[in-house]
């Protein structure tokens, strides 16, 4: 099936990783509630928020405001499905430290979203350096047949219910 065909167009579909709930779980119902509220907007014109650069190239983040306190919402767009990936939700102490390590050690959460290729290779003690690959080469071959999702992902409505 085409996107055309699964979603009418306009239509996003929100998608959540294990963490962005385990979050959502823990916040005070009027956060909550003002979260709802960004997920419903974002999910209506997901390129709103600000792109991230660098390492977090792939991420959006939007801000909101609830109890007199700024929040922060991540999120990644998968194109060819047209599906919404909410990543990580919380204030911004921490949160863009937090967000890079956990897309580092998750790289399948954002591969899909990701405009070019990215292979890893070593460079002993000094740690990796990424290199770019194209889709045809053996190593991008290599690449996505040991690719396997290593998060769980659960459906989200446009209203922000689970």
């Amino acid at each position: 099936m085409t996107p055309s065909e699964e979603t009418p167009p306009g239509v996003w579909i929100g998608e959540q990783v294990t963490r962005y709930g385990r979050d959502r779980k823990s916040l005070n119902p009027e956060v909550l509630r003002a979260l709802n509220k960004v997920q419903a907007q974002i999910l209506q014109n997901p390129t709103r928020g600000d792109r991230k650069r660098g390492r977090l190239r792939a991420v959006y983040v939007e801000k909101y405001t609830a109890q007199r306190d700024q929040w922060l919402v991540a999120y990644v767009l998968i194109e060819r499905t047209r599906t919404v990936r909410f990543l990580a939700v919380g204030q911004h102490e921490n949160f863009y430290r937090d967000l890079s390590s956990y897309v580092g050690a998750q790289p399948d959460v954002v591969r899909e979203s990701a405009k070019s290729s990215w292979a890893r290779t070593g460079r002993g003690r000094r740690g990796t350096r990424e290199r770019r690959v194209s889709r045809h080469s053996p190593a991008s071959a290599r690449l996505r047949s040991r690719a396997r999702p290593a998060y769980n992902t659960r459906q989200i409505r446009d209203d922000g219910e689970e």
